[in-house]
């Protein structure tokens, strides 16, 4: 038990030196064991942050700055300009039309044939308080009084000539102040298509030839065995009369009763 008075064993002073290494070897621990390139990762980091939020913080600035220095800017004149340029934009373009799935198809005519019914014109444009009497009567004034009239309504008037030399002329030489001539090429497609039903009523006008008395007379003499009592210059006048006939059938087309 000597040992214990000695100053070496004394139990305090161990301590305190004991206590001393531990944390001399704490701290050079601590200091190997933390890496050097800690420290200036985390300085990085947060200067690195704290100059992206002054960024974002000085450009939402200039877009507040811009959208004042914007609105100061408008001008009444110039939106009420602009909204009335895109109305005019709207309007100008067409409305799609709704599609009828169920309607019929159109069929397109064909085109008129000027070989058919060349003989015939139709007077159109004609006046509300004309009758078929005033057609004939305005082209019997004209030299075309021989040709007939076919009124079918007011809209729709035929002019039948006797030849398609006849109806060529007329649309030439016919001049009045409120009958209007045209071909029925130049017709609307439902007077083509009127024409075509009713053409066998638009055939061309014959006018009969002049005739007279003398073959019936001579066939009447020579069957009861009479006499003439008719001169000889009447017979001669009545031939040329049949003669005359005859050249004017033979130059028509046909001759229809």
């Amino acid at each position: 038990m000597d040992h214990w008075d000695r100053a070496d064993f004394s139990p305090m002073p161990q301590s305190s030196v004991r206590g001393d290494d531990n944390l001399a070897a704490r701290s050079d621990t601590s200091e190997t064991m933390l890496p050097l390139s800690n420290v200036p990762t985390q300085s990085t980091s947060y200067a690195g942050t704290a100059d992206t939020s002054k960024t974002h913080q000085e450009e939402e600035a200039d877009v507040g700055d811009g959208e004042e220095d914007s609105w100061e800017d408008l001008d009444d004149t110039k939106l009420e300009q602009q909204m009335n340029a895109l109305k005019l934009e709207l309007a100008a373009k067409p409305a799609k039309q709704p599609i009828n799935y169920f309607a019929p198809p159109v069929t397109c005519s064909p085109p008129w044939d000027p070989t058919l019914l060349g003989h015939v014109l139709e007077a159109y444009d004609v006046p509300e308080y004309k009758l078929a009497e005033d057609v004939v009567n305005a082209l019997a004034s004209t030299d075309w009084g021989t040709a007939s009239v076919k009124w079918l309504e007011r809209k729709m008037v035929f002019v039948v000539f006797g030849s398609e030399r006849q109806a060529r002329d007329a649309l030439v030489l016919h001049k009045h102040q409120w009958l209007r001539l045209r071909p029925l090429s130049k017709s609307p497609a439902h007077v083509q298509e009127k024409a075509k039903e009713i053409q066998m009523q638009l055939r061309p006008t014959r006018v009969r030839p002049k005739t007279n008395a003398g073959v019936a007379r001579r066939m009447v003499e020579n069957t009861l065995g009479l006499r003439s009592t008719v001169s000889r210059e009447q017979r001669e006048a009545e031939r040329k009369q049949l003669s005359d006939a005859r050249a004017a059938k033979k130059n028509s087309v046909r001759w229809d009763d």
